[in-house]
């Protein structure tokens, strides 16, 4: 079992680490009187303000520990569904979002360090039994849950499977304007904290929050929130580790809430381009692993790439490499140059090693990349400002291929076909994010396999 191992790059690299299909429309709130609530797990709180057009979630405490810094945005005017702020990229990524159709082999990181791979699942929306007052309020009682099953293949190659299952208990405010952002909370890698196994499968999460949203939507604002997670895998006696079950549980709770608040603004987060959470995710990983093989100088090697499509650009030169995966855990090809104006790189990381003729599927970027052994790849372009310290292009190739036409020991030639994104993030020109790119590119390294620069 092989995986991809990002390292953070090195100091004085010129890159930074980045942040996190359509959601339902965004409900309208217009005439709606703002109102604020604070938003509470068991460690942390928020302050929200949500208004007819914007809602926007802050960090609670004093100025000098961090406290009243935006943390998360959503609403009509910043692209629809909450969403936060790619740290040190000028792009907002939807914090909680999962595929439009889920089913069985569908791939999420496992709880014990392996991949999870989805057999099956089940989820229901039914009253529950318990309506409460809370803060002077009366509640309508839902409960849902979810129920997976799941192969979990650990990186020995024994495949043990697992139940996991997660039940919430939600109670919800008729005289308060719904919003999702109570249910989207905590962020910070731990979005959808009110949702059943939101914490191993945020995915399938939102995937179930997006086919019973019309069901809560007109239950008004969530107050409160139960979950108990549950894991239990079966016994194998093959398993290299013996996988441990156990339960987990944590609420939510909305309070101090006072209604006739001003309408919040956020005008750094206005007309950003938007990224599902699937590109965030692409996005962090590609400026991970580039950083340090991007920001070295190439002398050797050639290569020429192009785009087709929405954006079209083209690059071509000496400055192609080979890297044992010293760093990167893979073997990968490093195309491009470093500039006194701009640095401008296609990094291309195999899953398997690079040491013969053949072909590799190009793969999207995700944290179960090279989840299954075979012969594969993912492939990402940037473009940055050395002088500034930012990006101003991203691209992910999310199918193709790549064709190594010859590895002879002393150099390496091939080809990559493929179609993605892009993002364009300069702010002197249009930021945007497009679709169906085309991208064409071939290279040479003058360097051994496995051997340095």
């Amino acid at each position: 079992m092989v995986k991809l191992l990002l390292l953070p790059p090195a100091a004085g690299v010129i890159l930074l680490v980045a942040g996190m299909p359509t959601p339902s429309a965004w409900p309208r709130t217009s005439g709606a009187v703002a109102l604020s609530y604070r938003v509470a797990d068991d460690f942390f709180s928020w302050a929200v303000v949500q208004g007819a057009e914007l809602t926007v979630v802050r960090t609670t405490g004093s100025p000098e520990d961090g406290g009243g810094e935006i943390v998360m945005v959503a609403g009509e005017n910043v692209g629809g569904a909450p969403a936060v702020m790619a740290r040190n990229v000028s792009v907002l990524v939807r914090a909680l979002e999962g595929p439009a159709t889920l089913g069985p082999g569908h791939r999420s990181p496992s709880g014990y360090g392996g991949t999870a791979v989805l057999d099956s699942f089940r989820f229901a929306l039914r009253p529950g039994s318990q309506p409460a007052t809370i803060g002077g309020r009366p509640t309508t009682h839902r409960i849902l849950t979810v129920e997976t099953w799941w192969i979990d293949r650990a990186e020995d190659g024994t495949r043990t499977p697992v139940r996991e299952s997660g039940r919430a208990d939600l109670w919800f405010a008729g005289d308060l304007p719904f919003s999702r952002v109570p249910l989207t909370l905590p962020p910070l890698g731990r979005v959808g904290g009110a949702l059943p196994l939101s914490q191993n499968h945020p995915q399938v999460s939102a995937h179930v929050l997006e086919q019973v949203i019309g069901e809560l939507e007109p239950l008004g604002l969530l107050l409160r929130a139960k979950v108990v997670d549950s894991v239990v895998p079966d016994e194998n006696p093959n398993a290299g580790v013996a996988l441990a079950g156990g339960a987990a549980e944590r609420s939510i709770e909305v309070d101090s809430i006072r209604t006739g608040t001003e309408e919040p603004t956020a005008p750094d987060w206005a007309g950003l381009p938007v990224l599902s959470a699937s590109q965030g995710l692409a996005l962090e990983i590609g400026m991970l692993a580039a950083g340090e093989p991007c920001s070295a100088e190439r002398t050797t090697g050639s290569f020429e790439f192009a785009s087709s499509g929405p954006v079209a650009f083209m690059a071509g030169g000496a400055g192609a490499s080979l890297r044992d995966g010293e760093g990167l855990g893979h073997a990968s090809v490093v195309l491009g140059d470093r500039g006194r104006n701009a640095v401008e790189c296609v990094l291309v990381i195999f899953g398997d090693s690079a040491r013969a003729p053949g072909t590799y599927k190009v793969v999207a970027p995700s944290l179960t990349i090279f989840a299954a052994l075979g012969q594969e790849a993912i492939v990402v372009h940037l473009l940055a400002d050395p002088v500034s310290r930012t990006l101003t292009r991203f691209l992910a190739l999310e199918q193709g291929e790549v064709r190594l036409e010859r590895v002879d020991g002393r150099s390496l030639k091939g080809v990559i076909k493929g179609t993605g994104w892009v993002a364009e993030l300069d702010p002197k020109y249009r930021r945007r994010v497009a679709q169906g790119l085309g991208f064409d590119a071939s290279f040479e390294t003058a360097v051994g396999v496995g051997g340095r620069r």
